[in-house]
Protein backbone atom coordinates (compact mmCIF):
# COMPACT_ATOMS: atom_id res chain seq x y z
CA UNK A 1 0.00 0.00 0.00
CA UNK A 2 1.33 3.65 -1.13
CA UNK A 3 0.93 5.68 2.19
CA UNK A 4 1.76 9.13 2.74
CA UNK A 5 2.45 10.93 6.59
CA UNK A 6 1.93 14.28 7.53
CA UNK A 7 3.72 15.33 10.55
CA UNK A 8 6.16 17.76 12.25
CA UNK A 9 8.90 16.47 9.90
CA UNK A 10 10.22 20.27 9.23
CA UNK A 11 10.73 21.67 12.96
CA UNK A 12 14.29 22.13 14.23
CA UNK A 13 13.76 19.56 16.82
CA UNK A 14 15.29 16.18 17.46
CA UNK A 15 12.31 14.36 18.64
CA UNK A 16 9.70 15.55 16.08
CA UNK A 17 12.61 14.46 13.00
CA UNK A 18 13.09 11.09 14.70
CA UNK A 19 9.14 10.21 14.94
CA UNK A 20 8.64 10.97 11.62
CA UNK A 21 11.65 8.84 10.76
CA UNK A 22 10.39 6.35 12.66
CA UNK A 23 6.92 6.17 11.41
CA UNK A 24 8.25 5.47 8.03
CA UNK A 25 10.59 3.41 8.77
CA UNK A 26 7.80 0.91 10.85
CA UNK A 27 5.48 0.91 8.06
CA UNK A 28 8.32 0.12 5.61
CA UNK A 29 9.11 -2.87 7.51
CA UNK A 30 5.62 -4.10 7.68
CA UNK A 31 5.66 -3.88 3.37
CA UNK A 32 4.13 -0.24 2.49
CA UNK A 33 5.78 2.10 0.12
CA UNK A 34 6.07 5.58 2.21
CA UNK A 35 6.86 8.70 1.67
CA UNK A 36 6.39 12.18 3.90
CA UNK A 37 4.24 15.15 2.55
CA UNK A 38 6.62 17.68 2.71
CA UNK A 39 4.26 20.17 3.75
CA UNK A 40 5.85 23.02 5.43
CA UNK A 41 3.98 26.39 5.59
CA UNK A 42 5.99 28.81 3.54
CA UNK A 43 6.13 31.73 6.33
CA UNK A 44 8.44 29.22 8.08
CA UNK A 45 10.88 29.20 5.82
CA UNK A 46 11.88 32.59 7.39
CA UNK A 47 14.35 31.66 9.86
CA UNK A 48 13.15 33.91 12.16
CA UNK A 49 9.37 33.01 12.16
CA UNK A 50 10.43 29.55 11.47
CA UNK A 51 12.18 29.56 15.10
CA UNK A 52 9.45 30.85 16.75
CA UNK A 53 7.66 27.81 15.95
CA UNK A 54 4.18 26.15 17.66
CA UNK A 55 6.26 24.83 20.90
CA UNK A 56 8.23 27.63 21.14
CA UNK A 57 6.13 30.19 20.84
CA UNK A 58 4.23 28.40 23.81
CA UNK A 59 7.68 28.34 25.74
CA UNK A 60 8.28 32.07 25.14
CA UNK A 61 4.78 33.54 26.12
CA UNK A 62 5.59 31.39 29.71
CA UNK A 63 8.94 32.87 30.23
CA UNK A 64 8.29 36.55 29.62
CA UNK A 65 5.20 35.22 32.21
CA UNK A 66 7.76 34.37 34.80
CA UNK A 67 9.41 37.44 34.09
CA UNK A 68 6.68 39.88 34.88
CA UNK A 69 6.10 37.68 38.34
CA UNK A 70 9.68 38.45 38.95
CA UNK A 71 11.69 35.31 37.85
CA UNK A 72 14.29 36.80 35.82
CA UNK A 73 14.67 39.71 34.04
CA UNK A 74 13.22 40.44 30.23
CA UNK A 75 16.69 41.86 29.08
CA UNK A 76 18.35 37.85 30.09
CA UNK A 77 15.91 36.45 28.61
CA UNK A 78 15.84 38.18 25.08
CA UNK A 79 19.62 37.55 25.43
CA UNK A 80 18.98 33.59 25.91
CA UNK A 81 16.29 34.00 22.95
CA UNK A 82 19.01 35.24 20.53
CA UNK A 83 21.82 33.30 21.51
CA UNK A 84 19.39 30.13 20.83
CA UNK A 85 18.29 31.70 17.75
CA UNK A 86 21.75 31.59 16.12
CA UNK A 87 21.97 28.45 17.85
CA UNK A 88 18.77 26.69 15.86
CA UNK A 89 20.46 28.19 12.60
CA UNK A 90 23.40 25.86 13.06
CA UNK A 91 21.37 22.57 14.19
CA UNK A 92 18.77 23.45 11.23
CA UNK A 93 21.58 22.69 9.16
CA UNK A 94 22.87 19.44 10.73
CA UNK A 95 19.25 18.16 10.81
CA UNK A 96 18.47 18.83 6.97
CA UNK A 97 21.11 16.68 6.37
CA UNK A 98 19.32 13.92 8.11
CA UNK A 99 16.16 14.75 6.19
CA UNK A 100 17.46 14.22 3.09
CA UNK A 101 19.58 10.78 4.37
CA UNK A 102 16.98 8.83 6.46
CA UNK A 103 13.51 10.84 4.83
CA UNK A 104 11.96 10.16 1.94
CA UNK A 105 9.83 13.43 0.90
CA UNK A 106 7.35 14.31 -1.50
CA UNK A 107 7.31 17.97 -3.59
CA UNK A 108 7.43 20.71 -1.32
CA UNK A 109 3.95 21.94 -0.38
CA UNK A 110 3.90 25.50 1.00
CA UNK A 111 0.27 25.85 1.94
CA UNK A 112 -3.56 24.10 2.74
CA UNK A 113 -4.48 25.48 -1.16
CA UNK A 114 -1.57 23.37 -2.79
CA UNK A 115 -2.52 20.82 -0.91
CA UNK A 116 -5.51 20.85 -2.06
CA UNK A 117 -4.63 21.65 -6.05
CA UNK A 118 -2.12 19.29 -6.43
CA UNK A 119 -2.73 16.41 -3.71
CA UNK A 120 -0.29 13.87 -3.01
CA UNK A 121 -1.21 10.05 -4.58
CA UNK A 122 -1.40 7.87 -2.34
CA UNK A 123 -4.51 4.54 -0.80
CA UNK A 124 -3.78 6.37 2.35
CA UNK A 125 -3.00 9.67 4.63
CA UNK A 126 -1.65 9.43 7.98
CA UNK A 127 -1.43 12.59 10.29
CA UNK A 128 1.14 12.00 13.27
CA UNK A 129 2.47 11.90 15.27
CA UNK A 130 3.45 14.55 17.77
CA UNK A 131 1.53 18.36 18.35
CA UNK A 132 0.33 18.68 14.61
CA UNK A 133 -3.38 19.47 15.91
CA UNK A 134 -1.99 21.54 18.64
CA UNK A 135 -4.18 24.65 18.95
CA UNK A 136 -1.55 27.25 18.04
CA UNK A 137 -0.59 25.86 14.87
CA UNK A 138 -4.32 25.36 14.27
CA UNK A 139 -5.60 28.74 14.18
CA UNK A 140 -2.29 30.44 13.01
CA UNK A 141 -0.19 27.87 10.99
CA UNK A 142 -0.46 29.70 7.69
CA UNK A 143 -1.14 33.17 9.43
CA UNK A 144 -4.09 32.09 9.92
CA UNK A 145 -6.09 29.06 10.06
CA UNK A 146 -5.36 25.90 8.41
CA UNK A 147 -6.76 22.02 8.31
CA UNK A 148 -3.65 20.63 6.25
CA UNK A 149 -3.00 18.54 9.40
CA UNK A 150 -6.78 17.65 9.81
CA UNK A 151 -5.90 16.01 6.08
CA UNK A 152 -8.72 18.34 4.20
CA UNK A 153 -7.20 17.51 0.96
CA UNK A 154 -6.63 14.57 -1.69
CA UNK A 155 -8.99 12.88 -3.52
CA UNK A 156 -12.28 11.48 -2.56
CA UNK A 157 -11.98 7.92 -0.92
CA UNK A 158 -8.60 8.09 0.14
CA UNK A 159 -8.21 6.37 3.57
CA UNK A 160 -7.53 9.20 6.45
CA UNK A 161 -6.06 8.08 9.85
CA UNK A 162 -4.66 9.69 12.78
CA UNK A 163 -1.59 8.01 14.48
CA UNK A 164 -1.21 8.73 18.18
CA UNK A 165 -1.14 12.78 17.65
CA UNK A 166 -1.26 15.09 19.97
CA UNK A 167 -2.77 18.75 20.73
CA UNK A 168 -0.40 19.77 23.34
CA UNK A 169 -2.52 20.62 25.83
CA UNK A 170 -5.68 19.33 28.05
CA UNK A 171 -8.31 21.97 27.07
CA UNK A 172 -9.33 22.22 23.37
CA UNK A 173 -9.66 26.06 22.74
CA UNK A 174 -13.07 26.61 20.96
CA UNK A 175 -11.94 28.18 17.69
CA UNK A 176 -9.48 24.99 16.58
CA UNK A 177 -12.32 23.17 17.90
CA UNK A 178 -14.24 24.31 15.12
CA UNK A 179 -11.77 23.46 12.86
CA UNK A 180 -11.14 20.08 14.69
CA UNK A 181 -14.53 18.47 14.40
CA UNK A 182 -15.62 19.81 10.48
CA UNK A 183 -12.60 17.10 9.65
CA UNK A 184 -12.67 14.36 12.33
CA UNK A 185 -15.97 13.22 11.03
CA UNK A 186 -13.89 12.13 7.12
CA UNK A 187 -11.60 9.90 9.42
CA UNK A 188 -11.36 5.95 9.33
CA UNK A 189 -9.42 5.91 12.44
CA UNK A 190 -8.08 8.32 15.27
CA UNK A 191 -5.78 7.32 17.62
CA UNK A 192 -3.99 9.63 20.31
CA UNK A 193 -0.51 9.63 22.16
CA UNK A 194 -1.87 11.39 25.48
CA UNK A 195 -4.90 10.28 27.94
CA UNK A 196 -5.71 13.54 27.66
CA UNK A 197 -6.38 13.60 23.84
CA UNK A 198 -9.22 11.02 24.94
CA UNK A 199 -11.75 13.29 26.36
CA UNK A 200 -10.77 15.99 23.55
CA UNK A 201 -11.25 14.05 20.52
CA UNK A 202 -14.78 12.33 22.00
CA UNK A 203 -15.91 16.05 23.16
CA UNK A 204 -15.28 17.12 19.11
CA UNK A 205 -17.56 14.22 18.10
CA UNK A 206 -15.49 11.06 17.17
CA UNK A 207 -16.04 8.47 19.71
CA UNK A 208 -13.59 5.73 19.19
CA UNK A 209 -10.00 6.95 19.90
CA UNK A 210 -7.71 5.21 21.58
CA UNK A 211 -4.12 5.85 22.68
CA UNK A 212 -1.67 4.49 20.94
CA UNK A 213 2.65 5.12 21.61
CA UNK A 214 4.36 7.48 19.81
CA UNK A 215 6.55 5.57 16.71
CA UNK A 216 9.93 6.41 18.09
CA UNK A 217 8.69 3.33 20.10
CA UNK A 218 7.32 1.40 17.44
CA UNK A 219 11.34 0.60 16.60
CA UNK A 220 13.77 -1.36 19.02
CA UNK A 221 17.22 -0.26 19.88
CA UNK A 222 18.72 -1.79 16.85
CA UNK A 223 16.62 -0.37 14.46
CA UNK A 224 18.68 2.84 15.22
CA UNK A 225 21.75 1.36 15.08
CA UNK A 226 22.20 2.95 11.19
CA UNK A 227 21.75 6.57 12.64
CA UNK A 228 24.57 6.04 15.52
CA UNK A 229 26.93 3.67 14.42
CA UNK A 230 30.38 5.03 13.70
CA UNK A 231 29.55 8.36 15.55
CA UNK A 232 31.91 9.51 17.98
CA UNK A 233 30.99 12.12 20.93
CA UNK A 234 32.33 12.59 23.89
CA UNK A 235 29.40 11.94 26.51
CA UNK A 236 30.67 8.40 26.26
CA UNK A 237 30.20 6.82 29.80
CA UNK A 238 29.03 10.72 31.07
CA UNK A 239 25.54 11.81 31.98
CA UNK A 240 24.06 13.44 29.32
CA UNK A 241 21.58 16.39 30.26
CA UNK A 242 19.42 17.69 27.34
CA UNK A 243 16.98 20.35 28.44
CA UNK A 244 14.66 22.68 26.59
CA UNK A 245 13.56 25.73 26.66
CA UNK A 246 16.95 26.78 28.57
CA UNK A 247 18.05 26.72 32.62
CA UNK A 248 16.38 27.57 35.53
CA UNK A 249 17.05 27.43 38.77
CA UNK A 250 15.88 23.65 39.40
CA UNK A 251 17.71 22.07 36.29
CA UNK A 252 20.90 24.54 37.73
CA UNK A 253 20.39 23.04 41.24
CA UNK A 254 20.02 19.63 39.86
CA UNK A 255 23.24 19.96 37.89
CA UNK A 256 25.26 21.35 40.36
CA UNK A 257 24.20 17.98 42.52
CA UNK A 258 24.65 15.42 39.75
CA UNK A 259 28.18 17.25 38.49
CA UNK A 260 29.87 16.01 42.39
CA UNK A 261 30.10 12.37 41.18
CA UNK A 262 29.54 12.59 37.34
CA UNK A 263 30.72 14.57 34.70
CA UNK A 264 28.36 16.12 32.22
CA UNK A 265 27.70 16.53 28.87
CA UNK A 266 25.08 18.53 26.87
CA UNK A 267 24.30 18.37 23.15
CA UNK A 268 23.27 22.16 23.06
CA UNK A 269 26.66 24.11 23.63
CA UNK A 270 26.48 27.42 22.87
CA UNK A 271 26.70 27.92 18.67
CA UNK A 272 27.46 23.69 19.01
CA UNK A 273 24.22 21.81 18.52
CA UNK A 274 24.42 18.27 18.07
CA UNK A 275 23.40 16.43 14.83
CA UNK A 276 20.77 14.08 15.21
CA UNK A 277 23.21 11.26 14.84
CA UNK A 278 25.69 12.81 17.49
CA UNK A 279 21.93 12.93 19.90
CA UNK A 280 21.20 9.72 19.48
CA UNK A 281 24.86 8.47 20.05
CA UNK A 282 24.90 11.10 23.31
CA UNK A 283 22.10 9.41 24.86
CA UNK A 284 23.12 5.52 23.87
CA UNK A 285 26.25 5.91 25.81
CA UNK A 286 25.44 7.57 28.91
CA UNK A 287 25.34 6.17 31.96
CA UNK A 288 22.46 8.77 33.29
CA UNK A 289 20.26 11.03 31.46
CA UNK A 290 18.62 13.93 32.46
CA UNK A 291 15.87 15.80 30.61
CA UNK A 292 12.71 17.38 30.61
CA UNK A 293 12.47 16.41 26.79
CA UNK A 294 9.02 14.09 26.14
CA UNK A 295 11.78 11.97 23.09
CA UNK A 296 15.00 12.36 25.92
CA UNK A 297 12.89 10.09 28.10
CA UNK A 298 11.62 8.14 25.57
CA UNK A 299 14.96 7.59 23.77
CA UNK A 300 16.58 6.76 27.40
CA UNK A 301 13.99 4.15 27.68
CA UNK A 302 14.78 2.38 24.36
CA UNK A 303 18.13 2.46 24.79
CA UNK A 304 17.53 1.04 28.54
CA UNK A 305 19.67 4.19 30.17
CA UNK A 306 18.55 5.53 33.92
CA UNK A 307 16.82 8.80 33.43
CA UNK A 308 15.24 11.55 35.73
CA UNK A 309 13.04 14.22 34.50
CA UNK A 310 12.54 17.40 35.90
CA UNK A 311 9.36 19.16 34.19
CA UNK A 312 8.50 22.62 35.11
CA UNK A 313 4.99 22.79 37.13
CA UNK A 314 4.18 26.10 35.47
CA UNK A 315 6.38 27.16 31.63
CA UNK A 316 5.06 24.57 30.01
CA UNK A 317 2.55 22.43 32.24
CA UNK A 318 -0.33 21.60 30.39
CA UNK A 319 2.36 19.51 27.79
CA UNK A 320 3.01 17.48 30.80
CA UNK A 321 0.91 14.84 30.05
CA UNK A 322 2.64 12.98 27.32
CA UNK A 323 5.31 11.59 29.99
CA UNK A 324 2.63 10.62 33.11
CA UNK A 325 0.41 8.94 30.00
CA UNK A 326 3.82 6.73 29.14
CA UNK A 327 5.43 6.13 31.88
CA UNK A 328 2.29 5.38 34.46
CA UNK A 329 2.01 2.60 31.88
CA UNK A 330 5.90 1.18 32.38
CA UNK A 331 5.60 1.92 36.23
CA UNK A 332 8.49 4.57 35.62
CA UNK A 333 6.09 7.87 36.91
CA UNK A 334 8.65 7.74 39.35
CA UNK A 335 11.36 9.19 37.13
CA UNK A 336 9.40 12.63 37.16
CA UNK A 337 10.37 15.66 39.79
CA UNK A 338 9.35 18.81 39.55
CA UNK A 339 12.03 20.21 41.66
CA UNK A 340 15.12 19.46 43.03
CA UNK A 341 15.69 17.24 46.48
CA UNK A 342 18.77 15.77 47.04
CA UNK A 343 16.87 12.78 48.88
CA UNK A 344 14.82 12.44 46.01
CA UNK A 345 17.68 12.60 43.52
CA UNK A 346 19.65 10.49 45.52
CA UNK A 347 17.12 7.70 46.00
CA UNK A 348 16.47 7.61 42.13
CA UNK A 349 20.10 7.50 41.40
CA UNK A 350 20.44 4.49 43.51
CA UNK A 351 16.92 2.78 42.18
CA UNK A 352 17.43 0.30 39.14
CA UNK A 353 15.05 0.18 36.62
CA UNK A 354 13.47 -3.23 35.81
CA UNK A 355 13.73 -3.03 32.62
CA UNK A 356 12.84 -6.59 31.83
CA UNK A 357 9.12 -5.20 32.77
CA UNK A 358 9.34 -2.07 31.13
CA UNK A 359 10.26 -4.50 27.99
CA UNK A 360 7.41 -6.64 28.16
CA UNK A 361 5.00 -2.86 28.34
CA UNK A 362 6.27 -2.03 25.10
CA UNK A 363 5.96 -4.68 23.85
CA UNK A 364 2.32 -5.08 24.31
CA UNK A 365 2.06 -1.46 23.01
CA UNK A 366 3.64 -2.13 19.74
CA UNK A 367 1.42 -5.14 19.60
CA UNK A 368 -1.76 -2.46 19.91
CA UNK A 369 -0.25 -0.50 17.34
CA UNK A 370 0.13 -3.13 14.89
CA UNK A 371 -3.13 -4.41 15.15
CA UNK A 372 -4.33 -0.81 14.56
CA UNK A 373 -2.49 -0.93 11.34
CA UNK A 374 -3.77 -4.31 10.10
CA UNK A 375 -6.91 -3.02 11.00
CA UNK A 376 -7.16 -0.12 9.41
CA UNK A 377 -4.53 -0.85 5.92
CA UNK A 378 -6.57 -2.69 4.36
Amino acid sequence: MKIGIITFHWGTNYGGVLQAYALQNYLEKNGHEVFIINYKPKRYNNLLIGYFAPKRFIWLLALLKNNFKGRGSVASSFKHIFIEYLDNIIKEKKIKVFRKNYLKETILYESIIELQKNPPKFDVYICGSDQIWNSFFTTKGEGGPTSAYFLDFGDFGIKKIAYAVSFGCEQYPLEAGIIAKEHMKNFSAISVRENSGISIVKDLGFMDPIILPDPTLLLSSSDYFPIYNGVDNASIAGVFSYFLRGENKEIFALESFIKKTYEIYAPDGILKPYSIEEWISGVKNASLVLTNSFHGAVFSIIFHKPFIVLLSSEDTSNMNDRFYTLLRKLNLNDRIITSFDEDITTKLLNTSINWTFVDAEISKLRKLSQSFFNEHLC
